[in-house]
């Protein structure tokens, strides 16, 4: 997580976080929830998560201060059990926008739906200015990154498991 590394001890019912610095000092550490993914966003410094052990599931987010290690703010969508959240959690280059695998893009800012792509997802990857996903129906899409409007799709053999990209190609 930037400077920082995340650890969550899951050893009781909410589970323990902890920041540690480079050379493996504690720099925080504090109560939260369960979750299944964490997704860092450089551009504001924010580890979002999902709260995956309570009921209704909800999709939260922490910064980390780059140069303490502290965790000094948080905060979570306005939803309580009107949306699905479950992982994955991809977030835009520019820290915009937040992807869930029900396939509903957040606001950075106040965590409200801004957008969705109409189907839940395997994995998601931003590429330069495209979108690229793969759901659990052997179907590819690739994206306008802004719009979500999907500009080619093709169908693949196989059970997808998650999108990897190296410099020259993507693996699936």
């Amino acid at each position: 997580m930037g400077n920082y590394v995340l650890a969550h001890d899951n050893s009781d019912y909410l589970g323990t976080q902890y920041v540690f610095d480079g050379s493996g000092g504690m720099t925080f550490r504090r109560s939260s929830y369960y979750s299944s993914e964490f997704a860092w966003d450089p551009v504001r410094s924010r580890v979002y998560y999902l709260a995956d052990n309570i009921s209704p599931k909800d999709l939260l987010y922490q910064v980390i201060d780059q140069s303490t290690g502290e965790i000094t703010e948080g905060g979570e969508t306005p939803y309580h059990g009107d949306y699905n959240f479950f992982a994955p959690i991809r977030i835009t280059p520019d820290g915009e926008r937040i992807l869930l695998g029900s396939g509903e893009l957040y606001d950075w800012d106040t965590l409200s739906v801004s957008g969705s792509l109409g189907k839940t997802i395997k994995d998601a990857h931003w590429q330069d200015d495209l979108l690229i996903d793969v759901d659990t129906h052997d179907v590819v899409e690739i994206r306008d990154g802004d719009s979500g409007e999907v500009l080619t799709a093709f169908h693949y053999a196989g059970q997808p498991i998650r999108l990897v990209f190296d410099e020259r190609q993507a693996y699936l």
